[in-house]
């Protein structure tokens, strides 16, 4: 409908005859917003990653695509009552049910969407060494970046560290992921060494404890140990410290409120799986390896005395198997795989015909938009059938 989709500004001193200015309907929670706005706790606005991509409408934790909804031979009813602020009784003579608009044909409407940080343009840090000869005229600032990409405050704040981003010098950079592992390493290993320290009169009880160093990290201590030159600042800086711990811990309950020196948990899952995931990349891109001797790898590589749980299904969906020899696994990117379903499945069985069900859902849950169980989503593209307690999949061709 022409008069709910579009206002014409030429009827405005404000705007020039090159806008037209949309209207859109505003679910609750955009109009929760508005009335948190004017107290000043919340604020709404609109964004796009350039002129040419799709708007998005965002407060401080959501982000709302706008998109045009096109309808036919709809007709659109006003309830003038309500807008007038009249109550519908019988005794009300001036009652008016409404007006019908015709050529109704789209609405802009409002879809949840989860938020996407534009990366495309900042660059990897390989080492510390590196940032004086990535310096140029045209540096990215964690603001600029936000300001750029099609999600709210919040979200953003929680992608910065998933996604390896930090600010040195007023340019964001993609920490590589050696980086990563070296000052990671070194932060778990300086911490074990300095709790030992402490307890160098009871080693035996030290050693069997040191796990529980990991359930109260703060940041504010680890710069400490920093500033007196504890950690190997060809490594690590003060932010990439941060970075690191938030990355792979999480906040202790009820120590998020402002100016408080904030308890972190580390996350033992969280860094088994990137070590993990490196060391596949790193050794084992070509080549299978027993999955025991893997194991046996992975746990070298980790910093003496941390011995958190080494479980192989925290690497699900970085793997596949040998179907020949089924202890024996390879790193698998299924980054690289195509975002259609269709298009999945013919990819996924020509890397192998047939797969155990538990293989292959971690390959298929991002396509698997619904939802929907595991096996009815299959079914939709392949064949599911039962040998002994295992479940096959495989092309219906």
């Amino acid at each position: 409908m022409e008069l709910y989709s579009y206002l014409n500004p030429s009827e405005s001193n404000v705007l020039s005859d090159d806008y037209t200015l949309r209207l859109v309907e505003l679910n609750k929670d955009i109009l929760k917003t508005i009335k948190e706005s004017n107290s000043g706790k919340n604020k709404f606005y609109i964004k796009s990653t350039d002129d040419k991509s799709f708007p998005v409408l965002v407060t401080n934790n959501q982000t709302f695509k706008i998109r045009q909804k096109n309808h036919s031979n709809s007709v659109l009813l006003v309830d003038l009552n309500n807008v007038n602020n009249q109550k519908d009784t019988d005794n009300n003579k001036d009652n008016e049910t409404g007006v019908g608009f015709m050529n109704f044909d789209n609405q802009l409407e409002l879809s949840l969407i989860t938020g996407e940080i534009n990366i495309s343009n900042i660059p990897i840090l390989d080492n510390l060494s590196d940032i004086e000869s990535t310096i140029t005229d045209k540096s990215i600032s964690l603001n600029d970046l936000f300001n750029n990409s099609i999600i709210s405050k919040e979200e953003f704040d929680l992608k910065t560290s998933d996604l390896k981003l930090i600010e040195i010098n007023s340019q964001v950079y993609i920490l590589n992921d050696k980086l990563i592992i070296d000052g990671l390493y070194e932060i778990i290993s300086i911490l074990i060494s300095e709790y030992l320290e402490t307890k160098q009169d009871d080693t035996n009880s030290a050693n069997n404890n040191v796990m529980d160093i990991f359930n109260d990290i703060k940041i504010s201590y680890l710069l400490e140990l920093y500033k007196l030159d504890k950690f190997d600042k060809s490594i690590l800086n003060e932010k990439i410290i941060e970075l690191i711990v938030k990355k792979f811990s999480e906040i202790n309950c009820g120590e998020a409120e402002e100016g408080i020196d904030i308890s972190y948990k580390l996350n033992n899952d969280k860094v088994v799986k990137f070590f993990g995931v490196y060391l596949l990349k790193l050794k084992n891109s070509l080549n299978f390896i027993n999955e025991d001797e893997f194991l046996i790898n992975l746990k070298n590589k980790l910093p003496f005395y941390y011995n958190p749980n080494l479980n192989l299904n925290l690497l699900n969906g970085n793997f596949i198997r040998n179907n020949l020899n089924f202890k024996d696994i390879q790193f698998f990117n299924k980054n690289l795989l195509n975002p259609n379903p269709i298009l999945r499945f013919k990819e996924l069985f020509k890397i192998k015909s047939n797969w155990e069900l538990n293989e292959i859902e971690p390959f298929l849950i991002d396509i698997n938009i619904k939802k929907l169980k595991i096996d009815k989503f299959i079914i939709k593209f392949a064949r599911i059938k039962k040998i002994g307690k295992k479940s096959i999949v495989s092309s219906r061709n």
